[in-house]
């Protein structure tokens, strides 16, 4: 019966906001039902009075109420972006945005440091790497020129090094420089001392030929497999970094500095000031209707989230207040507060990964219809970026400002 209701009702209504905030309200509704029916008296009889009815009844009332559901959903749906703004770190008390955006600062400047220090760890394997594999190789055939018995074991010490490194690329962590280098200078001496499994062996010391032959395979893979990761190390911290956290401004969340990222991305590679041309972007984006829906389902995921936080969010911290009130039952008064936190966590991190998926998608259709945007504004289409970017700055000027500094060019009909 309840499916047949919902079918009936969604033919109603947009599919957005039966997703982003019918079915909130509706969870939202449905577990306050079942707390009142746990621990309300009143509300037990009423639910026992209402499964009596015959059906047709109990039709018309679940479809009654399914109504006020919706226009209760509504209701709350236009509190969506409020809400979602409160979560960028909008709308907040002075002291507490200025002690949250000092912890984002924080982050900020700890992936910083990350990502100066990978960068750096990046270009120098990018340069001495390859000079190490031919340094290798020059000393392996050095070494096996050499006449002498091979004393080289698998107790040396630089040994014992690659055999710790080869764990460490077990476990896919990051080789230091400075760590790799010492060992290749070391095993650089050895293999110059001694021939290896490949040279013309004239005394009993196949064993620690093996050995050393095994060491320097090793170690070749190893710089490989450490400059890789390096690399990877570095291009993950730029991405979070910019992807993550604007160029210019640092706000009181994660997913404002995410929200601001896009501003920062407009900015940083255009000139544009994405306040005051998403309005005439959008409605070019409307024209195509696969990138336009995937960009709708981006936004309908992240309202569904944001509306699941703030609605469990309500519920945790009403119900506590009624159990602790009512004194009924210490043990839901518990699992009602460990659950209800633990899902306002889990709701907000998951919002965060979705408004990272919807935040790439804002920066494509800046990348795919900016120009579109140009030739429906009547402007040249730019030779260059750095015309582009003179181009946007002189638009921002103009539509964000107001102000007319800088002469405009228009084309009309092909003229300007």
């Amino acid at each position: 019966m309840l499916g047949a209701l919902l079918e009936k009702l969604g033919g109603l209504l947009p599919k957005n906001f039966i997703i982003s905030s019918f079915f909130p309200i509706l969870i939202f509704a449905f577990l306050n039902s079942v707390m009142l029916y746990l621990f309300t008296e009143s509300f037990r009889r009423g639910f026992d009075m209402y499964l009596a009815l015959d059906a047709g009844r109990q039709t018309l009332y679940g479809f009654t109420i399914l109504i006020g559901i919706a226009f209760v959903a509504y209701i709350f749906s236009t509190l969506n972006l409020f809400l979602r703004e409160m979560l960028e770190g909008r709308h907040l008390f002075g002291w507490l945005k200025k002690r949250m955006v000092v912890e984002q600062q924080g982050k900020l400047d700890a992936l910083e440091d990350r990502l100066k220090k990978s960068e750096k760890e990046a270009f120098l394997f990018k340069r001495d790497s390859d000079g190490w594999i031919k340094r290798l190789e020059e000393a392996y055939a050095l070494g096996n020129k050499q006449k002498v018995k091979n004393e080289y074991s698998a107790l040396e010490p630089v040994s014992i090094e690659i055999k710790r490194l080869k764990v460490i690329r077990t476990r896919n962590q990051l080789i230091g420089f400075s760590e790799l280098r010492s060992v290749v200078e070391a095993l650089e001496v050895e293999l110059k001392k001694y021939p290896t499994a490949k040279g013309n062996s004239e005394f009993n010391d196949r064993q620690n030929r093996q050995q050393l032959d095994a060491d320097h395979t090793s170690l070749r893979l190893l710089i490989f497999y450490a400059r890789g990761i390096a690399e990877n190390e570095y291009i993950e911290a730029f991405n979070e970094r910019e992807f993550n956290y604007s160029r210019y401004k640092v706000n009181a969340t994660s997913m404002g500095n995410i929200a601001e990222s896009v501003r920062s991305y407009a900015r940083s590679r255009y000139e544009i000031n994405l306040d005051s041309i998403w309005s005439r972007l959008q409605k070019l984006i409307q024209t195509d209707d696969k990138f336009y829906a995937a960009l709708t389902d981006a936004k309908t995921q992240l309202d569904f989230l944001v509306s699941l936080f703030w609605l469990t969010a309500l519920f945790t911290v009403t119900w506590l207040s009624v159990l602790f009130y009512l004194k009924v039952s210490w043990l839901a008064f518990v699992l009602v507060g460990v659950t209800g936190a633990a899902l306002v966590a889990v709701w907000y991190n998951i919002a965060v990964q979705n408004y990272l998926a919807f935040a790439d998608t804002l920066r494509t259709s800046i990348d795919l219809f900016r120009f579109d945007l140009l030739n429906a504004l009547h402007c040249h289409l730019p030779a260059n970026s750095e015309d582009e970017c003179r181009t946007w700055a002189r638009l921002n000027q103009l539509i964000g400002y107001g102000q007319k500094r800088e002469r405009i060019e228009y084309t009309h009909e092909g003229k300007s």
